[in-house]
């Protein structure tokens, strides 16, 4: 059953206040009230529901259902205070921005590297040597690979740290307009999709500098002149066919 939207209105340090009018209703079932959930305390809320426990704060649960996030309680005082709670936590956060360069590789390649340093299609070239540590790790259970690659990316990012009482969150954004002229150049390939949110374990972060933003980009036009190599010298039957008959082989610079 709807009841009427129940004012949460928080207060911080600096004139900072947190406030929005939540939704409510209680089930004609067994009583149970439940409060909407602004959307920028949810992490928040579970984080103080791993850390405190929701019974201990009165707490029945907390759950998703009509597009919408929902505080559960068998009163809806406990409720109201749980979420004002999750509010304070909200306006105590201590933000840190700074600019770091994040890079990573990704290497699609399977080959054994005898002691000597020679390179071996598969692991029969003897005794003294070892897989590639950097490639793809390719087991009996895996999928084939269609192409063997190799992969690089980097950018240079804002890294936010939202440090609260509840623990430690973190954003990042990609840096559109600077001073530095190779951090503008570095952010500017395009279809390249950097998110350390969903593939943190691809991603390297390292302390900005003008000499790295520098250097990264050097090796992004890089991989680019090898892609422009690896398609002209074989983009072109005719010109394949005469580099074969010739005994040119394709070297990368």
């Amino acid at each position: 059953m709807k009841l009427n939207d129940v004012p949460i209105r928080v207060t911080g340090e600096g004139k900072a206040e947190f406030s929005y009018r939540a939704s409510a209703n209680v089930s004609k079932v067994d009583g149970t009230f439940s409060i909407e959930l602004d959307q920028r305390l949810v992490e928040i809320a579970g984080s103080i529901q791993h850390s405190d426990g929701c019974n201990a704060l009165g707490i029945y649960d907390i759950s998703y259902h009509s597009n919408k996030t929902w505080v559960m309680a068998k009163e809806l005082l406990a409720a109201r205070r749980f979420i004002e709670k999750c509010a304070k936590d909200y306006l105590q956060c201590e933000v840190k921005t700074e600019t770091v360069i994040l890079y990573g590789y990704q290497l699609c390649v399977q080959f054994w590297k005898d002691a000597k340093g020679g390179l071996h299609p598969n692991g029969t070239a003897g005794a003294g040597g070892e897989w590639f540590k950097g490639s793809y790790k390719e087991l009996s259970t895996h999928a084939r690979l269609p192409f063997y690659s190799v992969g690089f990316a980097a950018c240079v990012m804002l890294k936010k740290t939202y440090a609260r009482a509840s623990g430690t969150t973190v954003e990042w954004e990609l840096v559109h307009e600077s001073k530095d002229e190779y951090a503008d150049k570095l952010n500017s390939f395009i279809n390249l999709d950097v998110d350390p949110e969903r593939h943190s374990e691809y991603y390297k972060e390292m302390t900005y500098s003008p000499e790295a933003t520098k250097f990264f980009y050097t090796v992004m036009t890089n991989i680019c002149k090898l892609a422009d190599q690896i398609h002209t010298f074989f983009g072109s039957e005719p010109e394949l066919l005469k580099a074969i008959q010739s005994g040119n082989l394709l070297t990368f610079k």
